[in-house]
Parts: C-alpha cells; structure tokens; sequence
C-alpha cells in the first residue's frame, strides 16, 4: 500500500519501510521507538494520550513508564530532539505526548514498494524463553512409586482461527465488487499518486439515491484506469467514512484526517445537480492544503461525472486513457447493484439484480454481482453454480471479468474445504492476470491461493505469495486488503509455531481494521491476536483484546461471530482463574442456535471448567457423545480439533484417577484422521502418554516425557509450560530430584504470568531446599490464582 513519507528537520522517516534517514544516510532505531516516533507524527494534530501510545505501539497495558520513557528516550536521540532544544516531542505532564516539529508529506514512489515480510521479534515482543534445545532431559528410570495425578487444560485456536480466516476470505471476495469492465486492458501497474474518492454528494433522496455511492464508485473505476492514478477502493472509502450515510460535508479537518488515514494526495469530492433536462457535475479536489473545481454537463450523471473525471486528468497532464469513453447502457444498472452492496442492503441490492433487463442478465458482470450477493446472503450453492455458468476459456469475455470468476469459485472450494480445487482456481486466475489484470484483484488472488497452499503446510509457497500478493495491493492502494493478508499470515505463523512473528501480523491487522471501523474483521483479528497473547502467556494482552471483543460482538449482526466472541472471552477467563465469569458464558451458549443441541465446542469448554474446579468425574461424564459430535462434524468444520477435545477428556480422566479410560481416549485419538492444520496433536499424543505410563508406573514413563518436552520446545510456552507442570508432578511425586533443576528451568521465565507454572516452580523449590524462592513463587501462584483451588506446597 502507499504510505506517506515524513520530512522534518534534515531527516527523512518512511513508516513502510520502517527506516528513517537523515541526508542519505540510514538512522538506526529500535522498532518500538520508530512506532512510536511514527504515531506521534501521524496523529500530530492532536495531543496522544499515554496509554493510547502504549496501546499502538505494544498492544497491550502493561507497559511501564521506565520502559515507555527508555522507548522515547532513543526516539528523541535519534532525531537530536535531547537536551534543552526538545522542541519535536513535547511531554505533557500527567496526560502524554505531543508533536510539535512542522512536518512536510510526500508519496513513496513505485521502487520503494517491497514485500512486507514478518517483523522479527523486537524487544517488545513477548520473549519465548526456553531452556537450550541442545540439552534435553535426561530420562533415567522410573521408580516405583504412585504417581499425584494432576490436570493440563489443553489450549485451543487454530481450527477456530482457521475458520475464521476461511470465512473472512470469503467476505472478502463477496465485499469486493468486480471494476466497471475497461474499454480495453489495463497497462502493467504501476505506483502512481494515491487517490481517494467521497460519495457524491447532491443527488435527490429515493429514486437518485443510488447515485451517492454508485456514482462515486463508477468515477473511482474511470480515474481507476489512467496511467498514473492510484485510486483507493470504494469498500475502503465506506469503511473509512462509515456506512451510515453521514453527512456528505466536509471541512477542511475533516479532508486532512482523510490525507493523514490513508496517505491520499488528493481527494475528490463529486457533487451532482440538475440544469434543466441535463445534470451538472462539479468535481473539488483536495491537494497540497488546497482545492481546485473542474464542471461538467451531460444527460446522466454518470456521463457528467465521466467527462468531469476527464477534466481533472487532462489538467494534471495525464493520459486519458478509458475514462473518455461514455459509459454503457448497462452501467447504470450495475452501478445502482453496486451502489446498494456498498451500503450494506442486500435485500435491494438483491431486488435491483432480479430488476434487470432480460438482455443483461447473462452478461458476466452481472453473473458475478448476483453470485456476491448470494455469498453475502449465505447461499454459496446458488453462488458457485452462477459462477460456473461463465465460460472462463472464452476471450470475448472481459479479461477481469473471467478472473473474477476464478477467484470466486476458489472461494466456494475453501468453503467446501476442497483445498486443491481452491488452489487451482486462483492459480487460475493469477495466469489471466498477471500481466494485464488489476492489482486489487491480482493482490487478492495471491493470498487466498497463500491461505489454500498453508493448509496443506507447504509454508514457503505460502510465504511467496503473501509477498505477492502484498506488493499487489500496496500497488493498489487496498489497506484493508493488506489488513486480510496480515490476518492470514498470522494464521499461517501460527501454523509455523512462530508466535512473535503471528502476533506482529495480527497487531498489524488489528490497527488497520480499528482505523477503517471494519469491526466484523476486526473481530476476526482479534480473536487471532487473542489467541496468540495466551499461546504467549501474555494473559493481561489477551484479555485486554477479549475485552475489545466483547464491547465489538455487541454490534455485530451475525450471530455466529457473536459466539466466536464469546468463545475466545470464555477461553481467556479460564486462563486467568476467572472460573464464574467463564461458567456464565459456557452456558449462555452452550445451546446451538436450534436452541436443543448442545455445541460440542462449548461443552468441551464446560469440562475444562469443571477440571478447574476440581470435578473431573463431572467433567468426563459426556466425553462420549462431546467427542462422537466433534468426529461427526470433521476437524475442519468446528471451532476445536478433536486432539484438543480428547486431551481434555484424557486430562479429566487422570485428575480422577482412570488412567485406562484415559489410555481409550488416547487411542481412540490415534485411530482418527488427522487435519492438515492440527499440527499440535503429535504433542497432545506424546504428552498423554507420557502422563499415562506415569499413572501406570512404567518404566519408560520418563523417557515420554522427554519427548513431550522436546516437541513443547518446538512450540509455545504454553506448551513449554503444560510438558514441565506435568513432568514436575512426577518427579515430585516419585522423589526424583536429579532432573528438577532442568524442567525448574523451563518453568521460570513464566513464574511471574501463569499459575501452573507458579504452583510447579514453588514445588520445586521447596523440594531442592530452597525456601525463600519457593516462597517467591507460591506468591506468584497465589496472586495468579483467581477462583482455582490454591493447595501450597
């Protein structure tokens, strides 16, 4: 996407590439001081609170101000804003910070845009500690002796982060309508100056009213084709302005809140008027601090609006191009389907299509509008059997057009979840576009086929074309479309066990999404966000973003996101002890929506509470008909793979002593297939069986462990946390001391953010003599505690 470059003193600051310079030469600075040095100056209209900065930067609340002052201190340094000429940032006393140094814009030009690859942890990621991979745990034999059952809540998020990301690509194909059909292809793209086009103000209410969006959007598809034009997406200008039909005059704050959001360097605000039988368009465009009016006359308003466009070109010294061809007898209609999907109605947007002519109704951009509207309606059928009525292979067919059909029946296979048909439609479409397509289009393709290609884990094909794909879109101006790349790719980092990197991607679509008002994918986000926090033990994070999804799920109309929601906040208060708060939301939801079934994902939520509670033979009471339900509906269809939901079953069963029902559960896991995407359940295997020859008291009980602690290394700290906790237990209770000073060690880094690996550490202390940490560490787990049962040791 375009960016706006900054300009102050003798430096030069880029936020896309994340580089600052000062005459030539490259500046260097840690990444949270170049985010917040970066938020000070795009919001240096305004005073930026403390905790907003923190907010932006770290995404979480638990920033001190030594750490927010260090951050700022090497910001200051590197732009020589130190000493007694602080005169850039100027701290406001109790409140925060404040912009002050005057700030020349510039638009980054076409060979600056690169790839935007995965950030590396930065010194304010959450740290993955562990203990040196290169020495595993010793696995000396096992003495005989009763093993303390404990309990390990097994931690869920990718299958429901994967099915998010498969519905929010199918949102995405759906939200985005196909362009006005060129007169003729496109030239290759290139980066030109950025574009953003408001509705079109004037028009009558009732009969014209389409021609507020359906207009503006009609303009932004004419000006889209002129070599050297950059124009945003109209979905993007919704978003940005709100669907709600807000006042349609703006003031001078408001057009520059516009440049600074989405780095446009002009903004065009059409108006329409009747002159007699005609209608005048007048086109006033923001640029450089002022406005300049072009005015056209014609018989519709898109005639006007298409010649006023023309105006504005030629006066900028560009190539016409298309936009001087008058547009078609079909325009209007297409515009006024457009003009509804854009706000939102898809019961008119529905009417309008069956309202067509008969001799328009098989035109393929008609085919297409009314197979989007079906998928926004929930009926994909329908969609990809309208889809498949297009002859793809037939070049009197306009080039986008064919594409756009690809796409879409990729995502009617994601839906299905036939992955390699999916992967083949956008590949597909790629080959039609890549040399003549659109870059949003040709951006869009790229991920999902991205998203097909990670399913199947082949993660370097998958990486390939998210940078592709982002070029793409950066080409087309389309933010949000990065902000679904960036939710995406943290699914994908997710699936590479690289968390710090996943919850660099979901920040960055969080941000997005919060700036644009996109709340359903922003939902979407978060959620991964969420997930990623726990995975970190970063419990204050996720439940800060848990928060931010329940203020948003009350908005939302979909009821299925709303139980998304309260699945992801049920979740995090299990994590925090916060045992009532999670049983409240367990049961509001517990029934399907045909208010008779009950969800299989929420009842095995339900038995993770009860385990918490300490009622593990309540909690293993419907683990039979929970787990059939869940292998019934396949791993891919449900919010919770099977591996997580029979390790809940086999911990409940350990907690009550059954270790051979518990040793059932686990074959019975074994003899299932395996989803591509649960990549966790080899340790979810490995560790109940560890657990499980500990109940035994078989010998090679310790050597599983091993095991189990081998692949927690390769994962999370979650993972690293629930291996040594279980570990710890045996080796506690079988008076083992020899190898509690490595699996201590895996526990530390964590002592101070979960109460398991709390409670293990002080155990563990206390059995190695040493009282005053041990002491240290039964604080922690007391203070962590919340409604668990708090035994000290």
């Amino acid at each position: 996407m375009t960016s706006p470059i900054f300009r102050f003193r003798n430096l030069r600051l880029d936020p896309a590439t994340r580089q600052l310079w000062r005459e030539g030469e490259r500046v260097p600075l840690p990444l949270k001081s170049f985010d917040c040095l970066t938020y000070l100056i795009e919001h240096r209209d305004r005073a930026v609170g403390r905790d907003e900065l923190i907010a932006a930067v770290w995404g979480r609340a638990e920033v001190s101000d030594k750490l927010l002052g260090q951050t700022l201190l090497r910001a200051r340094r590197a732009i020589g804003d130190v000493g007694g000429g602080q005169t850039a940032i100027r701290t406001l006393p109790r409140f925060g910070y404040h912009w002050e140094e005057p700030v020349e814009i510039e638009i980054a030009p076409a060979e600056a845009a690169a790839p935007h690859t995965a950030e590396p942890p930065s010194a304010g990621t959450v740290p993955v500690d562990r203990a040196d991979p290169a020495s595993p745990v010793p696995a000396p034999a096992l003495p005989t002796a009763a093993a303390e059952p404990t309990h390990r809540r097994w931690k869920s998020g990718p299958a429901s982060l994967a099915l998010a990301a498969l519905l929010a690509a199918i949102a995405w194909w759906a939200w985005q309508r196909p362009s006005t059909p060129p007169a003729a292809a496109p030239a290759a793209a290139t980066q030109g100056a950025l574009v953003l086009i408001l509705p079109v103000s004037g028009a009558n209410p009732g009969e014209e009213s389409w021609v507020r969006l359906g207009a503006m959007d009609y303009l932004a598809s004419r000006l889209r084709n002129t070599p050297g034009l950059q124009v945003l997406p109209s979905e993007q200008t919704v978003a940005l302005l709100g669907r709600d039909g807000t006042s349609d005059q703006r003031d001078e704050s408001d057009l520059y809140r516009f440049e600074q959001m989405t780095g446009a360097r002009y903004i065009l605000a059409p108006r329409v008027s009747h002159l007699g039988s005609n209608w005048n368009a007048v086109l006033d465009v923001y640029h450089d601090r002022g406005i300049r009016s072009y005015e056209a006359q014609a018989k519709t308003p898109l005639e006007a609006l298409s010649r006023v466009g023309v105006r504005f070109v030629e006066a900028n010294g560009l190539p016409v191009a298309s936009a001087a061809d008058p547009p078609t007898s079909a325009a209007e209609y297409l515009q006024r389907i457009d003009a509804a999907v854009l706000a939102g109605d898809l019961a008119e947007a529905g009417s309008l299509a069956q309202a067509v002519p008969v001799e328009f109704r098989d035109e393929p951009a008609f085919v297409i509008r009314a197979a989007r509207i079906a998928f926004r309606s929930g009926d994909s059928e329908r969609a990809e059997k309208l889809l498949v009525s297009i002859d793809r292979a037939d070049t009197r067919i306009p080039l986008e057009d064919r594409a756009q059909a690809a796409v879409g029946l990729g995502v009617a296979a994601i839906y299905r979840q036939d992955f390699t048909a999916a992967e083949n439609f956008y590949s597909e479409a790629i080959a039609l576009l890549e040399t003549h397509g659109t870059p949003a289009l040709l951006g869009k393709a790229y991920v999902e086929r991205g998203v097909a290609r990670g399913v199947f884990r082949r993660f370097d094909e998958a990486m390939s074309d998210f940078a592709r794909g982002r070029v793409q879109l950066e080409l087309a101006g389309d933010r949000l479309g990065g902000a679904s790349l960036d939710t995406n790719l943290g699914l994908l980092e997710v699936l590479r066990n690289r968390y710090p990197e996943a919850l660099a991607a979901y920040q960055r679509a969080v941000a997005t999404y919060g700036r644009f008002g996109v709340n359903d994918n922003l939902v979407i986000a978060l959620q991964g966000l969420a997930y990623v926090q726990r995975m970190l033990l970063d419990l204050d994070g996720a439940q800060a973003s848990s928060e931010r999804i329940a203020q948003l799920a009350e908005h939302l109309r979909n009821p299925t996101q709303s139980r998304r929601a309260a699945l992801t906040r049920a979740k995090v208060m299990l994590d925090r002890g916060r045992l009532r708060e999670a049983a409240e939301l367990i049961q509001r939801n517990l029934l399907e929506a045909d208010g008779k079934s009950r969800s299989p994902v929420f009842a095995v939520l339900q038995a993770q509470q009860l385990i918490a509670q300490g009622h593990p033979a309540q909690a293993l009471a419907d683990a039979d008909p929970i787990i059939g339900e869940i292998e019934r509906q396949g791993d891919g269809a449900t919010e919770m793979y099977l591996s997580e939901a029979i390790g809940t079953y086999i911990d409940a069963a350990l907690s009550d002593r059954q270790p051979a029902v518990a040793a059932h559960l686990l074959q019975r896991l074994r003899a299932a297939p395996q989803a591509p995407q649960d990549d966790g359940r080899p340790f979810v295997e490995a560790l109940a069986q560890a657990r499980i020859a500990a109940a035994n008291e078989s010998g090679d009980a310790l050597a599983r462990f091993a095991e189990a602690m081998t692949l927690a290394d390769n994962r999370s700290p979650s993972d690293v946390v629930a291996a040594a906790c279980a570990f710890a237990d045996v080796l506690l209770a079988h008076g083992v001391s020899q190898e509690a000073p490595v699996v201590l060690g895996r526990l530390v880094p964590y002592v101070e953010r979960n109460y398991d690996a709390a409670r293990s550490a002080a155990r563990l202390y206390a059995a190695l003599g040493n009282k005053d940490l041990a002491l240290a560490a039964q604080g922690h787990a007391r203070q962590l505690a919340g409604e668990r049962p708090f035994d000290p040791p």
